[in-house]
């Protein structure tokens, strides 16, 4: 039975074209950010979580949320970073968890072995509460959810199956094609959220030469839609699962075709 966009749950799905999901939240400073990355590892529901820890200097990259804001950026270039990583969370180990004096990062790099992103919300949930409730000077800031999917094809023409709103006659005509971009920011009314929206296809190195179809989620809460700034759990874990995580797929569906989605339910649907 074919279902509509608006039917089709995330559960519902056999096949994900994730590539990469960074969950972040940032504060006002911290008082003593030793002291909190301590206390952190200390706690029961953290432990075993992951095998690795060390010391970094923050560096700003382009797949990163600030980086749309400058100024920001340079503000946090050079900053140190507590880094978790070799995650244990099961089947996904590429995840890393930087600790900063004004930010948490949540960054998932995915591959087939990816399925969900409950355990990664619920740790988030409890990183950034701890946070909160244990300086009693820190505020939520911003707190966001970005999701980045792809595919890659010999012909664009391809996508034209799987894609919305990606103009295939300039890539298909354009010999000397290597990159176009098409970004939308909004307000997405149905749940509060801001959202950046950006559709990119480029020309990847390689042989044989391929285009790579990306749609890229920032879903977000700045402080002028944060009204409690000292949130608890459950607060946290609400805006998480049922603002943020909810308003990226509804924008992945809509960057894709129905067809694409119902070729892809689970066949017990």
């Amino acid at each position: 039975m074919t279902k509509t966009k608006e039917q089709i749950k995330r559960e519902d799905l056999t096949y994900s074209m994730l590539r990469k999901v960074i969950i972040r939240a940032d504060f006002t400073p911290m008082l003593d950010l030793d002291a909190m990355v301590t206390d952190i590892n200390s706690k029961e529901w953290f432990q075993g979580k992951f095998n690795n820890f060390e010391r970094r200097l923050y560096q700003v990259r382009n797949d990163d949320p600030k980086v749309r804001n400058l100024d920001e950026a340079k503000e946090l270039e050079g900053q140190v970073v507590k880094r978790f990583d070799d995650c244990n969370i099961a089947p996904e180990r590429n995840v890393s968890l930087d600790i900063g004096n004004e930010f948490a990062v949540l960054e998932i790099r995915c591959d087939d072995k990816y399925t969900k992103i409950d355990d990664y919300l619920d740790l988030m949930t409890d990183v950034v509460h701890h946070i909160i409730s244990k300086d009693e000077y820190v505020k939520l800031e911003r707190i966001a959810i970005r999701k980045t999917d792809g595919m890659e094809f010999e012909d664009g023409g391809q996508a034209d199956e799987v894609f919305e709103y990606f103009d295939q006659k300039v890539v298909q005509e354009g010999d000397q094609f290597r990159l176009r971009s098409y970004t939308d920011s909004f307000l997405y009314g149905k749940r509060s959220v801001l959202v950046h929206y950006n559709r990119t296809v480029r020309v990847t190195d390689g042989d044989p030469v391929l285009l790579m179809f990306l749609l890229d989620v920032d879903a977000f809460l700045d402080r002028s839609f944060i009204k409690n700034r000292r949130p608890d759990r459950e607060e946290i874990r609400t805006i998480l699962y049922e603002r943020l995580n909810k308003t990226c797929f509804d924008l992945f569906k809509l960057g894709v075709k129905e067809k694409f989605l119902n070729d892809n339910l689970k066949k017990n649907d």
